[in-house]
């Protein structure tokens, strides 16, 4: 994976937990961008054994599959952020639809030197009634974090220090 002069590199992680059918779609719209990433590591957080068909669902659809027994997003994450290459890292969950300018939109927002990290809408089709109806809302008010500065922290993730502005 090397950029063009300018042009910089995305890595795109999920972290999956036996959700193989979900992961499948997930896959297919990131297989649609207009931009396509430069790399998707699947993360397979399965206890125990490994899941097989995560596994090869993620290296037929041209995955890297990264394999981490500590339990939960965040760990899973993590396990996925160590592994990427790329000059920007993207997170999705395994049921995530990501619309096919995604990676183009994140990759505009982030060509901006005062921004240093973007996030986007979304639906929350598994979370019924009102409450899915706020988090969606949250989700879609346009917030950009502008001038933040950032710091390891000891899990090795970058972590915010300070948000210096919110444009809305």
């Amino acid at each position: 994976m090397t950029p063009g002069p300018g042009r910089p590199t995305v890595s795109v992680v999920i972290p999956v937990l036996d959700d193989a059918p979900a992961l499948e779609g997930c896959l297919a719209a990131l297989a649609a961008q207009t931009r396509a990433p430069d790399e998707v590591i699947v993360v397979d957080n399965s206890p125990g054994a490994a899941d097989e068909a995560t596994a090869a669902l993620a290296r037929g659809a041209g995955a890297r599959v990264v394999r981490e027994t500590r339990r939960g997003v965040g760990a899973a994450s993590a396990a996925g952020y160590d592994e990427a290459r790329g000059t920007v890292i993207a997170r999705l969950d395994a049921d995530s639809r990501p619309a096919p300018d995604w990676v183009e939109t994140a990759l505009r927002e982030l060509a901006d030197p005062r921004v240093h990290a973007v996030t986007g809408p979304g639906t929350f089709y598994d979370i019924p009634g009102l409450r899915g109806l706020l988090a969606a809302l949250a989700y879609h008010l346009p917030l950009r974090a502008v001038g933040a500065r950032f710091h390891d922290s000891a899990e090795g993730l970058a972590a915010a220090e300070e948000i210096l502005a919110l444009e809305i």
